[in-house]
């Protein structure tokens, strides 16, 4: 169980709040870039993948495939942490009603065990997050490898004609 902070000033708890809503928009936005990046990335795999012009030998890679995968995972974490972020906006509003009903003295829930449950949603959002922005960044590695190796002919010729 989790100890509870209570503020004794007000112009503390205004700015705590002030601060929690940046915090709030902030893995919004987050949240948002990563999905929108992974998908689109995603879906130029994908494109690729089932584009008949090029060549099997091209696709045929671990880099490819591997990066395929991980934009997958960070596609599918960032759906995870928006479901997960709803129950915890859901949660949060029965904690506050759960508290409400505290303070007019009815305990027919407990506050605690709603806000523990809320906790854990939490920490799925942040492990959702985390694994999302993984798993983006090794299928950005990957898909950076696969461009190179797979050009590597191309990649010489523009480093001749540059030096």
């Amino acid at each position: 169980m989790k100890n509870r902070y209570t503020f004794k000033c007000d112009k503390n708890r205004k700015s705590f709040q002030r601060w929690s809503d940046h915090r709030i928009n902030q893995l919004t936005a987050a949240t948002s870039l990563m999905f929108a990046i992974s998908s689109a990335a995603l879906g130029y795999m994908l494109t690729v993948f089932s584009d008949e012009k090029v060549p099997i030998e091209k696709i045929a890679t671990w880099p490819f495939m591997l990066g395929v995968v991980a934009f997958l995972i960070s596609f599918v974490c960032g759906i995870l942490v928006v479901f997960n972020r709803l129950d915890a906006f859901r949660e949060t509003c029965e904690v506050i009603k759960a508290r409400d009903q505290r303070e007019r003295g009815d305990n027919s829930q407990s506050l605690e065990e709603l806000r523990d449950e809320n906790d854990e949603t939490d920490w799925w959002t942040a492990r959702f997050l985390q694994i999302q922005f993984c798993s983006f960044a090794c299928g950005g590695f990957l898909f950076f490898l696969y461009t190179f190796t797979s050009n590597c002919e191309r990649l010489k010729l523009v480093l001749n004609h540059l030096f």
